[in-house]
């Protein structure tokens, strides 16, 4: 998974050269990220035996796993940042995370139209789940971690 990992980065930063639409990026996509999970904290499931299940949940664990199949150190740093939102979601309102989800999104479209390209996500829909990593790996090498450095396009 080490290379389709590599891959993906690759791809999805050949999308972000322009700094104005880094920028835009390191806040839009983390909150689009924490309104989303938000909102599936907000749709409750049945109980399996302790665990209240709800939307949230039921995403965020199989799209750790991809995440850990691609990289466990990024990985691993996705679900400790999945948990933390995921505690703090029930902190704001539906309204509130609506607002936020809207500027999330316009940010993205705001960095595009300075990027001069279209979203990623529109040749792909994987890059939807690989904007979070590649901030976090970006994160990583600014913090001195390992982190993969895409390879320029």
């Amino acid at each position: 998974m080490k290379k389709t990992f590599e891959n993906a980065l690759d791809d999805y930063a050949s999308y972000h050269k322009n700094p104005k639409n880094k920028l835009t990026h390191y806040f839009g996509i983390p909150m689009i990220v924490y309104t989303v999970i938000v909102f599936l904290r907000m749709i409750d499931l049945p109980q399996v035996g302790p665990v209240n299940l709800d939307g949230a949940l039921l995403t965020m664990v199989p799209v750790g796993i991809f995440y850990l199949m691609l990289n466990v150190g990024t990985g691993v740093g996705m679900l400790l940042i999945f948990a933390g939102m995921y505690l703090l979601a029930p902190m704001i309102t539906w309204p509130v995370a609506l607002g936020a989800f809207i500027f999330g999104w316009i940010l993205q479209f705001v960095g595009h139209h300075y990027e001069g390209r279209k979203p990623a996500f529109f040749k792909n829909g994987v890059h939807l789940l690989i904007g979070p990593l590649w901030i976090l790996n970006d994160l990583y090498s600014k913090l001195s971690l390992p982190a993969y450095t895409p390879k320029p396009a």
